[in-house]
Parts: structure tokens; sequence; C-alpha cells
């Protein structure tokens, strides 16, 4: 997905129905009241927040330059990461450390993937 500079990938409190990788660009995520918390790259990742606790957005991701995208949808998505403990556990990290705070005990995937209905 090719997204031009200045356009708004998701936005905070919208919704969460993907999760987005960065192939080639610039985003900046910004928190709901707009300050910039922190800018992404080239690998970098975002949107597992919403699909993972099954909340609306936390932040607004804003293209600072074209970036291409690769986008899976919610099903894809939690299936990838929910298959395995050892996913479910990086996945709550990355979380956590998004959110700042401390990653909880892994669950069993089969807990994980309940959870998301």
């Amino acid at each position: 997905r090719s997204v031009p500079a200045g356009t708004d990938v998701v936005k905070f409190g919208e919704q969460g129905d993907e999760f987005y990788l960065i192939a080639k660009g610039q985003v900046e995520v910004l928190s709901g009241e707009g300050k910039k918390l922190v800018q992404l790259g080239d690998g970098d990742h975002f949107g597992e927040i919403a699909l993972l606790r099954n909340v609306p957005r936390t932040a607004t991701v804003q293209a600072i330059e074209a970036t291409q995208l690769i986008s899976l949808d919610r099903t894809t998505f939690l299936e990838a990461v929910t298959g395995q403990p050892a996913s479910v556990q990086a996945a709550e990290a990355t979380v956590a450390r998004h959110l700042g705070g401390t990653p909880p005990e892994a669950a069993p995937a089969e807990d994980a993937v309940d959870a998301r209905a």
C-alpha cells in the first residue's frame, strides 16, 4: 500500500483492523493530543495494540514522507501471533514497551485466541 506524505494511516480512537509493516518510508506516531511520540522507518511496525487488546487505536500514525506499507488484516495477524506461546509473549512485550508498561505473564496460545472475540 502506497501512502503519500501527510496521510494519517491510523487515527487515535478509531477501531483497529490492520497491522502495518513499513517496507520503505517514515511515519510519526502521535498521541491523542497530537504530541510526537516516536518516528518509525523501514522495517518498523505499528497497529498491534488495537488488534491484540481489542481496543480503539491508541495513537495516530502519519506518513511524513511517501511510504510503502505491508498490512495484515486482524484475523491473519492474530492467527500468526497467537499460534505459539513464544509469539504471544513477544507480542505482549511489544505492546507493553509501546504503552510504557511491564508485559504480563505470557498466556497460553488458546487463551490469547479466545480473548480476541
